[in-house]
C-alpha cells in the first residue's frame, strides 16, 4: 500500500471521530452561551455521552478501515492480475507476430538461396562432365570451384542476417538505427520487390539502447501494412518514404506511403490495445 493510499485510509479511519467531536464542541459552546444553566445541569451526561459516541465512532473507524483494506488489498490484486494478464495477451501477439513473419522469412530466403544453389548445382555438374569426359583444364577448374565457394559463403551470411531475428534474446542492447533498417528491409525487400513496391530511404544515423528485434517486429508490421493497403485499393505508383531524423531530444523514425491513409473512424483507436481491422 502506498503512502496516498495509507493517507486516505487514515483519513476515513478517523472521520467519524473528528466530525462527532466538531458536532460536540459546536453543540457544546451554544449551549454554554445561550443557556448556561442548562450546561451547567447536565454537563456530566454531556461528558458521558460524548465518550459513548467517541467509543462507537472508534469503532467504525476500526471496522471502516478493515473493510476498506479488503476493498485495497482486493483492488490491488485485481490490477496485477490484469497486468499480468495484458503482459502475456502482448508476449503471444508479438508471439503470433513473429511466426506470421515466418512464411515471408521463408519466402524470401527461398527466392535469395534460388540463384546460388542453381549456379553451385550446375557448376558442381560442369565439374562432373568434365572429369567424365577427361577433359583436363585446372585453371577452369579451379575458377569454377570458387564460383561454388563464394555462392555457399553467401548462402552461409543469408543465414546469418536471418538469424538473429529470431533470437528469443530479450536484453536492452545498442544498435544503430541503420542497421535496424536494413534487416528489417533484408525480410521484407523480395516480396516487396515481386509487389513493385519502392522503398525510399532518408536516414539520420542514431544509436538506440533498447529491444532492437522487437522494432524490427514493430516496423515490419508497419510497412506490412503498407503492402496491404497498396493491393487493397488497387495502388499503382506503390511508393514507401522511411526517413529517420534527431529532434532535441526525441529520436524520430518516419514511415509514409501513398496507399490512401488511416480511416478517420480508426484515427483514434490505433494506439488502443489489441484494435486491428485485420480480424481474421
Amino acid at each position: 500500500m502506498n503512502l496516498s493510499e495509507r493517507k486516505i485510509l487514515l483519513f476515513i479511519k478517523f472521520m467519524p471521530l473528528f466530525v462527532i467531536i466538531v458536532i460536540y464542541i459546536i453543540c457544546s459552546l451554544f449551549l454554554y452561551k445561550n443557556n448556561y444553566e442548562l450546561f451547567e445541569k447536565y454537563f456530566k451526561e454531556v461528558i458521558l455521552l460524548s465518550i459513548i459516541l467517541i467509543l462507537i465512532s472508534l469503532y467504525l473507524s476500526y471496522k471502516i478501515t478493515n473493510l476498506l483494506k479488503k476493498s485495497f488489498i482486493k483492488y490491488q490484486n485485481k490490477i496485477l492480475e490484469d497486468i499480468e494478464e495484458n503482459k502475456k495477451r502482448d508476449f503471444m501477439l508479438f508471439q503470433q507476430s513473429k511466426l506470421a513473419t515466418i512464411g515471408e522469412l521463408l519466402y524470401n530466403i527461398s527466392h535469395q538461396w534460388r540463384q546460388p544453389l542453381s549456379v553451385i548445382t550446375t557448376t558442381a555438374s560442369g565439374i562432373k562432365i568434365q572429369k567424365e569426359l577427361g577433359i583436363k583444364d585446372n585453371l577452369m577448374e579451379i575458377e569454377m570451384l570458387e564460383g561454388i565457394v563464394r555462392n555457399a559463403n553467401y548462402l552461409s551470411q543469408t543465414i546469418e542476417d536471418f538469424r538473429d531475428f529470431y533470437n528469443p534474446n530479450i536484453l536492452k542492447i545498442d544498435f544503430l538505427i541503420s542497421s535496424c533498417i536494413n534487416k528489417c528491409l533484408k525480410i521484407v525487400n523480395p516480396q516487396f520487390m515481386n509487389k513493385d513496391i519502392v522503398i525510399r530511404q532518408k536516414i539520420e544515423e542514431f544509436s538506440i539502447n533498447g529491444f532492437e528485434q522487437q522494432l524490427i517486429q514493430v516496423l515490419i508490421n508497419l510497412l506490412n501494412n503498407s503492402r496491404d493497403i497498396f493491393e487493397k485499393n488497387n495502388i499503382e505508383n506503390r511508393v514507401i518514404f522511411i526517413e529517420t531524423k534527431v529532434s532535441k531530444n526525441h529520436l524520430i523514425i518516419i514511415i509514409i506511403d501513398n496507399g490512401g491513409g488511416i480511416e478517420k473512424s480508426n484515427l483514434e483507436k490505433i494506439f488502443e490495445p489489441y484494435f486491428t481491422t485485420k480480424h481474421k
